[in-house]
């Protein structure tokens, strides 16, 4: 277990990224997630010591299948995802594509030196996200649970299998290639466990009587037994059962190091924060506005100024309208105030004829005729 972890200590981890040009999956060891739990999980303790871990079932989708996963995850679906009816069938669809997966792995390397008796297992625990908005992800699974659909509608019971299995024994196979390369093992394999969902209206299939390993060694310890029943099973199965889906291929694993995604929330808000800090100080520093100079409220699109400076002209009510206010000429008594479509008289001032004004088409001001 000590050279398993040394080799993920020396792995850099990426962010995870649950959109469409986010990694298919996701990987990381169980130990450091229960150490630093993504955004989507609590870690938490019951009255009676147990340690758990709720999730949000908004956000994901926790389809773990092992013993210990049940416990530490009390709201888990479980591996094996029931439905009766088209409409449970379709919500059921519908979640799994919304929302990425979670569930645990065991993975295993049995390594043996030649002519030797003694085999060498190195064991570990995975926790596994599925990103089901990567495109080959969303295809893969839309596709086979449209073939289970049409089977529920011909009233039939169907059986589909999502298989992980094969991809996180290869991404352990990549953990260790450079040490293997190194070693004179002259036996090196690796296996994987629990790393499914099976969405059915019956019951998934049994591993003894379909995988060909367990076959193998049930017909070694227990010949009789097994010619007796693996026939029953199976045509019992291909009568009741519509079974697809299968193992999942053609999808790569990404180590995902939940302390370098905190590390970089981190920079992320000491970044933010940096920024409002700049902001704050840019508006200390910039100078006063003219309304804030001259001690006027006048907003654009208002009606009055108030607390006018001495020693300026007063301007008057502000026409609807316009955004400027009228402002008084010099040497008039009343402000010459312009009304749109009228003609415009003026106030004779003391010592001065009465001039008749009349408003030409196209001028703001009146001229004298």
């Amino acid at each position: 277990m000590t050279i398993w972890c040394d080799i993920i200590a020396n792995t850099k981890g990426t962010e995870m990224n649950f959109t469409r040009s986010g990694r298919p999956v996701y990987v990381t060891l169980l130990q450091e997630f229960k150490r630093c739990p993504p955004r989507f999980f609590n870690a938490t303790v019951t009255d009676r010591g147990n340690f758990i871990m709720p999730h949000d079932p908004a956000q994901i989708n926790v389809c773990d299948r092992t013993k210990e996963g049940k416990s530490l995850f009390p709201d888990t679906m479980g591996g094996v995802l029931v439905v009766h009816t088209e409409t449970e069938f379709q919500q059921l669809t519908a979640r799994l594509l919304e929302r990425p997966i979670f569930f645990t792995v065991s993975v295993e390397r049995h390594s043996k030196q030649m002519f030797s008796k003694v085999t060498h297992i190195t064991k570990g625990r995975l926790a596994v996200f599925v990103n089901t908005q990567h495109p080959h992800v969303h295809h893969l699974i839309q596709s086979r649970l449209a073939q289970g659909m049409d089977s529920l509608k011909r009233g039939k019971h169907f059986a589909v299998e999502f298989d992980f299995n094969n991809i996180f024994a290869s991404w352990m196979r990549g953990m260790y290639v450079s040490a293997d390369l190194q070693s004179s093992l002259a036996s090196i394999h690796y296996t994987a466990g629990s790393g499914k969902v099976t969405v059915t209206s019956y019951s998934e299939p049994n591993e003894c009587f379909t995988d060909p390993c367990s076959l193998v060694l049930m017909c070694m310890f227990c010949l009789p037994c097994c010619l007796l029943t693996c026939p029953c099973y199976r045509i019992h199965r291909a009568v009741t059962v519509d079974d697809s889906g299968g193992e999942v291929r053609g999808l790569v694993a990404s180590y995902y190091s939940p302390e370098a995604e905190l590390q970089g929330m981190q920079q992320v808000l000491a970044g933010v924060l940096q920024m409002l800090a700049q902001n704050n100080a840019a508006q200390v520093n910039a100078p006063p506005t003219y309304d804030a100079a001259t001690g006027s409220n006048l907003a654009y699109g208002g009606s009055q100024v108030v607390n006018r400076q001495p020693g300026y002209p007063q301007p008057v009510g502000q026409q609807v309208g316009y955004g400027q206010p009228g402002v008084q000429q010099p040497g008039y008594a009343v402000p010459m105030v312009q009304y749109p479509g009228h003609a415009q008289t003026v106030a004779q001032q003391p010592g001065y004829p009465q001039p008749v004004v009349g408003q030409q088409p196209g001028y703001a001001r009146p001229v004298v005729q």
